[in-house]
């Protein structure tokens, strides 16, 4: 049994000087630098303390972590981040439960009897909210699901095939090994305040992105493409398809990607044979515009017996409860992830489609879902 321990870093000096001289290089078989382009000396020091270390060319921690994944070869992997939050003597406690037969386990900062001197009450309040909603909807028993300290089986991190960026990654993990039955050891410790350096993750913000999906980001459309169909996806951000394709690209998957407005969607007439819509609807009614029109378009580019699906956050679930509890301590332009939304009753989305000319329509509350989106559909 072998393990490989993955240090992250970005612009990480001061906590390099403290924390390094604590790691003993005896623990792994190997011990490597994943650099996001520190300009304070972090990587010139590592180098000095003798450690290799890999340059990251792309952003995010969850591009880092699958960088050293790749550029390692033991049976285990190992995430360390030297900023002070981690504790070195864990280490060894993370090996030894994989010694004694676990295939994953991560530190929890939230435990019955762990401490957290960095998270203040916003921060505790976030974790707390969003490792239950993990446990309610994805059958886990975690008490701090977005912790990235942890040490988990390689065969098992190629597995999951995660896609979170720039951060995400912690949760994404939970959320997967939960849902595919892989069972994670938790060790209550110790999480003591940061060593120098900035904070690189928003507890509260990085939740919000927990189930976050757009059809520009990929996630929907990749599953669509898993499943064997021709995809194409639209959206009227470049950001946002730029997102999608290198998702593809890491999943190895196709798609065709378009540049286009949903109200003057640039294709012809009756092209797919299911045309599906999230996260834009409930933006168009804060804007003044008519979403039946942009229902309109999509019915003309679905073929005849085609079907349309629309996916929107719902009222009065736990996102728009999580929403107004931003809005209500002026926290959303701070946290929130998204631009400012609605939220849509059932009625409101069957009227949307209705006034576009839909017929036979059917709208339902979708509770299998993180935030309990919303759903209607449709043939032509």
């Amino acid at each position: 049994m072998s393990v490989a321990i993955i240090i992250l870093t970005l612009d990480e000096i001061q906590g390099i000087n403290e924390i390094m001289p604590k790691l003993k290089k005896e623990w792994a078989e190997t011990i490597v630098f994943v650099d996001g382009g520190s300009t304070d000396g972090t990587v010139e020091k590592a180098k000095e303390l003798g450690f290799q270390v890999i340059h990251q060319h792309n952003k995010g921690e969850g591009n880092a972590c699958r960088i050293g994944v790749e550029q390692t070869k033991s049976d285990f992997v190992l995430f360390f981040s030297p900023d002070g939050n981690d504790l070195p003597e864990d280490i060894p406690k993370l090996i030894q439960k994989i010694k004694e037969g676990h295939a994953i386990a991560h530190i929890s900062r939230f435990g019955k009897n762990s401490i957290s001197e960095d998270a203040g009450w916003l921060d505790t309040f976030g974790n707390n909210m969003f490792t239950f909603l993990v446990n309610a909807f994805f059958g886990s028993n975690y008490t701090d699901a977005l912790n990235g300290f942890r040490i988990i089986k390689r065969s098992i991190f190629e597995e999951l095939k995660t896609v979170c960026e720039p951060l995400g990654i912690e949760q994404e993990i939970s959320i997967r090994c939960a849902k595919k039955g892989y069972p994670i050891y938790e060790i209550d410790s110790k999480e003591p305040k940061r060593i120098g350096g900035e904070r690189k993750m928003r507890p509260l913000q990085v939740g919000a992105l927990l189930s976050y999906q757009s059809s520009g980001g990929g996630m929907t459309c990749a599953k669509f493409a898993i499943q064997g169909f021709d995809v194409t996806s639209m959206d009227l951000s470049e950001n946002a398809l730029h997102k999608g394709k290198n998702l593809f690209k890491h999943m190895a998957l196709e798609a065709k990607f378009t540049l286009g407005d949903l109200f003057h969607i640039p294709i012809k007439d009756e092209q797919f044979d299911l045309v599906f819509n999230q996260g834009v609807m409930e933006h168009f009614r804060l804007a003044n515009l008519d979403p039946s029109k942009g229902i309109k378009e999509m019915l003309r580019v679905l073929k005849k017996n085609g079907t349309l699906v629309i996916l929107v956050p719902a009222y009065f679930s736990p996102l728009f409860l999580i929403y107004h509890f931003f809005k209500t301590f002026n926290l959303v332009n701070k946290y929130w992830p998204y631009t400012d939304q609605d939220f849509l009753h059932k009625h409101e989305l069957h009227n949307m489609m209705k006034k576009a000319g839909c017929q036979n329509i059917v709208v339902r509350r979708l509770w299998s879902s993180l935030f309990f989106s919303m759903i209607g559909y449709c043939k032509k």
